[in-house]
């Protein structure tokens, strides 16, 4: 089965794939240590599969900031690793 990195994922997706709380995951996107959303209608949001999977990739090179450490400790534990 062939998943483009091109769709829209929505938030259940996303705490799936990265692990990380809804509050978390807002407070790293207000650092700018994690992709914004795209408005998809008024109270609808989701992320571009391509955007998480890059997220996720960076954090394997560089490693989360200590700010960020506690939020995503249950990816790394999960070992969600893509």
């Amino acid at each position: 089965m062939f998943i483009s990195d091109e769709r829209i994922i929505r938030e259940k997706e996303r705490l799936l794939i990265t692990g990380v709380s809804r509050s978390a995951w807002y407070n790293m996107v207000k650092r700018g240590h994690a992709p914004e959303g795209i408005n998809l209608s008024i109270r609808s949001v989701g992320w571009r599969y391509s955007d998480i999977l890059k997220w996720m990739k960076s954090l394997e090179s560089t490693g989360p900031s200590k700010k960020d450490k506690g939020c995503i400790s249950n990816f790394n534990k999960a070992g969600r690793n893509m």
